[in-house]
């Protein structure tokens, strides 16, 4: 019986405290709320000029980036139950209607603003260009190889310098290549596609090849030609003889006086060999430290034919590490192989173990 007094007692303090708090509790204004519309840019580049009857594909793409290149934008604002005020801060710059179609006047800075009654104006930033047509382009390279999951990025450079318009890149089969819009190519699976760029209605086409690899035999092949070599080590065919102990190598020569960088060598590897990467061992002494490759099918040292297939650099202060692998990033094929060994941790000094190349199968 004390125990339900006790309680009644309790419950009835609590409604007390309970109406107290909510007759005290301070009401606050409301605020007023404040809309802005919502427009479908906020900033765009306007395009003025001769277009060349650009087709249809392009002027899509360049719409998607926020590029009109046709000289003028219609805008869209909502709520669709609205009306709406369009007013140009400059129309000597860029006009626009009273239904929103914005359009370039003359090169220059803009605003574009949408107001309606009761709401914040929305502004659009609006940048005005003349086209200048593009009459013709390079790219950096016309064809690629690399491998699955590998990328490389491509640029392209216009003619005239100043030429406007977006790059337009294409894959023709992305389950073998996808290419983004910004030039980067990326390697999915094995094999050989296109990918293609265009920039108004001039059109560029890159050869993409994701190969397999297959590790050439040596056992035929001679170094024909070289810079110098040092007795030591075993002399200059230990870069061919399958030999990968480390105190088996090609030194450059020393002596009086010592032979200088570059320290080269030509390899016939008896047939063409479209090579995609070259696995370079080096005495683990750390002098190596940049090596060049290239390929043609001439045996002179000298030749103009030349072509470069890779390069890179060992790490330095990391004797341990003797092996370097470069892979090709283009498709190149010839009979010969030059090595350059073009610098040197301790100067002039090199020494070279075996050389392994790796051909590219695309079967």
């Amino acid at each position: 019986m004390t125990n339900m007094k006790v309680n009644k007692k309790f419950n009835g303090i609590f409604y007390i405290i309970l109406a107290y708090m909510l007759v005290g509790c301070t009401k606050y204004p409301d605020y007023e709320v404040t809309r802005t519309p919502y427009v479908n840019y906020s900033s765009l580049e306007i395009y003025i000029g001769e277009t060349q009857n650009l087709d249809a594909t392009y002027m899509e793409e360049a719409k998607q980036r926020g590029m009109f290149i046709e000289g003028k934008v219609q805008m869209a604002a909502s709520p669709g139950d609205v009306s709406y005020t369009w007013q140009s801060a400059d129309n000597n710059i860029a006009k626009v209607s009273t239904t929103g179609l914005i359009e370039g006047v003359a090169e220059g800075l803009t605003t574009v603003y949408c107001s309606s009654e009761g709401m914040e104006n929305a502004r659009i930033d609006i940048r005005v260009r003349p086209y200048i047509p593009c009459t013709d382009f390079q790219v950096s390279r016309d064809n690629v190889m690399i491998f699955p999951k590998g990328k490389i990025q491509l640029y392209t450079f216009s003619q005239p310098e100043d030429a406007t318009g977006p790059c337009v890149w294409t894959s023709s089969d992305i389950g073998i290549a996808t290419v983004f819009q910004d030039g980067v190519i990326t390697g999915n699976n094995f094999g050989a596609t296109e990918v293609k760029v265009k920039i108004g209605n001039v059109e560029k086409t890159i050869a993409v090849s994701i190969p397999n690899l297959e590790i050439c035999d040596k056992t035929t092949w001679s170094v024909v030609a070289w810079s110098d070599a040092h007795t030591e080590g075993g002399g200059i065919n230990t870069i061919i003889d399958g030999n990968y102990a480390t105190n088996n190598y090609w030194h450059s020569y020393y002596g009086s006086p010592n032979a200088a960088l570059p320290h080269w060598a030509v390899i016939d590897m008896k047939e063409p060999v479209t090579i995609a990467r070259i696995v370079t061992r080096r005495r683990n002494n750390g002098d190596t430290k940049t090596i060049e490759y290239y390929t043609g099918d001439e045996a002179d040292a000298n030749a103009s034919t030349w072509k470069k297939i890779t390069q890179g650099n060992y790490p330095q202060g990391q004797n341990s590490v003797i092996d370097l692998t470069l892979d090709a990033t283009e498709r190149l094929t010839g009979r010969y192989l030059k090595l350059i060994v073009s610098d040197s941790y301790r100067i002039p000094f090199t020494a070279i173990t075996e050389i392994d190349v790796y051909r590219a199968v695309f079967d």
